[in-house]
This record gives C-alpha cells, sequence and structure tokens, in this order.
C-alpha cells in the first residue's frame, strides 16, 4: 500500500467537506458555490497555470496515456449515447448531453487539486483539459446546436474559437509561450501573483463541496443517474486502466495519471451546458453531485490500488 499516495487526498477531502458542511448549515450563500466557482475558473486557476507553466514549461508528451483517456472517454461517451436512447427513450440532443455526463471529466475544479496534491504533476492534466476544451466541447456543441434547433446551420467560427475564450487555456498557454521564449517572470509580478495563485486550488476545493448541496425541486430519475454515474466513476477508469495496461503497457507514474484523471466526476460545465441549451439540466445537475460524491471514494481506492502495483 501506498500510504503516502493515500494520505495525499486528506487535503481534498477536508477542504471539500469543508465546503459542504459550510454550505450544508448555511455558512455560505446559496450563490456561494457559484461565485467561488467563478472566481477559480476566471482569476486564481490561470494565474496559477501561468506561474507554474512559465517555469517548467510542458514535459513531453504522454501518448500512450492520452491515447488510454481518450479511448476510455470515447468509448463510456459512446455507452453513455446507446443506454441514453435505447434504455430511457431519450431524443438525439438529449442522447448527446449523456454523452457528455459520461465522459467529460471535472479537469478543473477537482482534476487540478487532485494533480497537486496526489500526482504532484500538472502535466498530464493539462493535456486532458485541452483535449477536452479544443476537441469534445466544440464537437458536443456543435451536435447539441444541430439536434435542438433542426435546420439551422452550425456555427463553426463560434466553435473554433471557443478554447481561444477560456481562460485556463490562456493562462496555460501564455505560460507555454513564457517558457520557450526563456524568459524569467520578474520576481515583483511573482510577488504579486503567488497569492491569487496559491488560493485556486483550496478555492476550488471548497467551491466543490458547496456544489455537492443540491437544489430542491430536482426531478431527474434515480435510476437514470445511478446508471451515468456507475458509467462515468466506474467504467471509465476501469477502461482506461485496461487500455493503458494492457494495449500499452503502461505502468507506474503514467497509467495511476491517466486512470486518476478518469475517475475524476462529471464536470460541472455540463450543467451549464444542460441549462443553456435546456436540455436536461435536472439530470445533469444530479449526475455531476452524484459523480462527485462516488469520486471521491473511487480516486482513494484508485490511489490505494496502484500504488500497490508501482
Amino acid at each position: 500500500m501506498n500510504t503516502p499516495l493515500v494520505l495525499a487526498f486528506a487535503p481534498i477531502w477536508a477542504l471539500t467537506g469543508l465546503g459542504y458542511l459550510g454550505r450544508r448549515y448555511q455558512l455560505l450563500p446559496p450563490s456561494s458555490a457559484s461565485v467561488l466557482s467563478r472566481f477559480v475558473f476566471q482569476l486564481a486557476m490561470p494565474v496559477a497555470l501561468f506561474l507554474t507553466v512559465s517555469k517548467t514549461g510542458f514535459d513531453r508528451p504522454h501518448q500512450s496515456a492520452a491515447i488510454s483517456f481518450a479511448i476510455g472517454a470515447l468509448a463510456v461517451g459512446a455507452i453513455a449515447y446507446l443506454v441514453s436512447g435505447r434504455v430511457f427513450g431519450r431524443d438525439r440532443g438529449e442522447r448527446a448531453m449523456a454523452s457528455m455526463l459520461g465522459g467529460y471529466v471535472n479537469s478543473a475544479n477537482l482534476g487540478l487539486p487532485v494533480a497537486a496534491y496526489v500526482l504532484r504533476d500538472t502535466s498530464f492534466l493539462l493535456e486532458v483539459l485541452i483535449m477536452q476544451v479544443m476537441i469534445m466541447t466544440p464537437l458536443v456543441l456543435a451536435f447539441l446546436d444541430h439536434a435542438t434547433t433542426p435546420g439551422r446551420s452550425i456555427n463553426w467560427r463560434r466553435m473554433a474559437t471557443l478554447p481561444l475564450r477560456n481562460p485556463i487555456i490562456i493562462g496555460a498557454g501564455l505560460g507555454a509561450l513564457w517558457s520557450a521564449a526563456g524568459w524569467t517572470v520578474p520576481e515583483l509580478m511573482t510577488t504579486a501573483l503567488k497569492p491569487l495563485a496559491e488560493a485556486a486550488v483550496p478555492t476550488a476545493l471548497v467551491a466543490l463541496g458547496a456544489s455537492l448541496v443540491a437544489a430542491p425541486g430536482n426531478s431527474a430519475a434515480r435510476t437514470e443517474v445511478a446508471v451515468l454515474t456507475a458509467v462515468k466513476s466506474l467504467l471509465h477508469p476501469l477502461i482506461v486502466f485496461l487500455v493503458g495496461r494492457y494495449a500499452f503497457g503502461l505502468h507506474t507514474h503514467e497509467l495511476l495519471a491517466a486512470v486518476v484523471c478518469a475517475a475524476l466526476p462529471t464536470a460541472q460545465n455540463t450543467f451549464i451546458i444542460a441549462t443553456e441549451y435546456r436540455v436536461l439540466p435536472d439530470l445533469a445537475n444530479r449526475v455531476v453531485v452524484a459523480s462527485t460524491a462516488v469520486s471521491m471514494l473511487v480516486l482513494g481506492l484508485v490511489a490505494l490500488w496502484l500504488g500497490g502495483l508501482h
């Protein structure tokens, strides 16, 4: 058993729990999860990534691990799409939303803290984040555009420029350019920005915990929520493990990084997209909450299991 690896989850569980209790007992207002998440997404996390990447750059691409993760995401997305249609009778737009709920991971609010505390390396997580923002999100949005507004042409320009409007991608991209140019971040600039960067991870976890307090009046079917949560939280990491271990021969840190990222819960952005398109927002909200709660256990078990294989 790799005890230090499992203990690395202690601050994640603690801060998430504090956020949940703070919201549950109304120490935090109803809007706290949204406000804190926006602070992290728009300001703190982009600054943190800029400072980190500008000093270290991007390590060599984790090609096999990234392919393993992508295969897992595509597989569970396809499974969620088929199950949503054949078992629950959903239409095309709803099936596309279910597919996103099954394969789109929370790479920011939970992924980056996990990478910082558990993997001690954000490079692979950044590859996952970029893959989702630059490839998966535009494709899903294009499909939703077409499915929810028959006859409407897809706005490919909006889809293509979507990654350029993502603050986290901008922060990491500027850091990469800074590193590639061989520049050193001025000490004054580092000193001024460091407190904001250090606030990113703990604030993200508190926001995540606060978001677990579900709003009343949500009527999503429990069976469908349970199935999609199982697809995301159990099937996704299992497929990535099997592909990474037996198709690519991954081991030690790369296998751990790929499986841990696959075990991350459904991203909160899926609820925002579902609300924007008015496609299964109740279901999206419930799957985000359920998969996040389940992932707290699954991530620890993955670390315990793979830590013993190293």
